[in-house]
């Protein structure tokens, strides 16, 4: 099966790394992905997970017997008071899959951090299987647990052992470890790494739990599944929004076109001679669709906490229709209820289809333009 993975690097106006991995672990294809430039196109079965900086996260190894996940995160919510800064309410946190008497793996980070991972995903045209912190895609030595592996990764440190796990600038990074002999290897041993996680049958800790999981993991309905983890998640994205205003201020500022030429060729030297203008103002307009997506988005999930037992079952969006979306709700009146939240945003709802679900409904419902 083909793992495509898309590494997001720690700047958001940096560029992401692309790879399609064909098992046994070899790289079929690899390509370099400025901010907003769609991932390659990809045909048949696989998989694509999204590789976050572990910076941006708390990791901690701890016992948690409980087999059920949702008593496995009730009891690591009531461990974080004692290791996390911020209220344990107000965080995104996840849990490893049970695995007998071994320790389980708590992660946990504000939820703007994954808004902000997903909506910048969203922005490459990828809608992720699983979310998982780079440092974790490091093997190690099950039974060495006083063993680290360091290596360099996006201008940070990805330190592993058997119960560590953390990422940090290199200054940071040697202050933890203290007197610890260590050797760094080089950024290609992350890749390497990667590759090698074709041969993993689940991600060591996929963060898309809670808030951020999907409703739906049904193989026939992929494509929705894959729509209904990025949805949960695509509200406003500051870092879209600001990359938006930077350039329409600077295109505003430009009233000759020599000017504005020269500066289209500064701000973008790879591409190709004629009229950098146009792919300049090309670029724009991606960013100003992803703008759209993430404000209506956003007003829609706003909306359904509204409605505490509905959730979204999937999602689509287009620049002419607006967002069509399938929503499960246990009630009729709760679609009157969401379409009046969203009508004091600005943003009209209109059903388009209706179908049984168990004791609920799924309404199927435009939004925006299409309504």
């Amino acid at each position: 099966m083909t793992t495509r993975l898309l590494l997001l690097p720690t700047d958001p106006r940096a560029d992401a790394t692309w790879l399609e991995i064909e098992p046994p672990g070899s790289i079929a294809r690899r390509a370099t992905l400025p901010p907003g430039e769609h991932a390659p196109p990809h045909h048949g079965d696989g998989r694509t997970w999204v590789v976050v900086p572990a910076s941006g996260l708390g990791l901690l190894w701890t016992a948690l017997p409980a087999r059920q996940h949702t008593q496995a995160l009730a009891a690591a919510r009531l461990l974080l008071d004692d290791h996390a800064a911020s209220p344990v309410n107000a965080l995104h946190v996840a849990v490893s899959p049970h695995a007998g008497t071994a320790p389980r793996l708590v992660a946990w980070t504000d939820p703007s951090s994954m808004q902000g991972w997903l909506a910048r995903a969203a922005a490459h045209g990828v809608g992720p299987d699983a979310l998982v912190p780079d440092v974790l895609l490091l093997p190690h030595d099950e039974g060495a647990t006083d063993h680290l592996r360091v290596v360099k990764h996006d201008g940070r440190w990805l330190v592993r052992g058997g119960a560590m796990a953390f990422s940090a600038e290199p200054e940071l990074a040697m202050q933890v470890l203290g007197d610890a002999a260590v050797h760094v290897e080089a950024s290609g041993a992350f890749l390497d790494a990667c590759a090698r996680s074709a041969g993993l049958e689940a991600p060591p800790l996929d963060l898309l739990q809670g808030a951020f999981a999907p409703r739906v993991r049904r193989g026939s309905n992929d494509g929705w599944r894959r729509a209904a983890v990025l949805a949960g998640v695509l509200v406003l994205s500051p870092w879209v929004l600001l990359a938006a205003d930077a350039i329409r201020h600077e295109l505003a500022s430009r009233r000759l076109q020599a000017e504005a030429h020269d500066m289209a060729v500064r701000a973008a030297p790879g591409i190709q001679a004629g009229n950098p203008l146009d792919a300049t103002a090309a670029r724009l307009s991606r960013l100003r669709a992803v703008d759209a997506l993430a404000r209506d988005a956003g007003a829609l999930f706003g909306a359904l906490e509204t409605v505490p037992a509905a959730h979204l079952d999937g999602l689509r969006y287009s620049t002419a229709d607006g967002l069509r979306a399938q929503i499960v709700h246990p009630r009729e009146a709760d679609l009157d209820t969401l379409a009046a939240a969203l009508g004091e945003r600005g943003l009209p709802l209109q059903r388009t289809g209706r179908q049984p679900v168990g004791d609920a409904v799924r309404s199927d419902v435009t939004l925006g333009p299409g309504a």
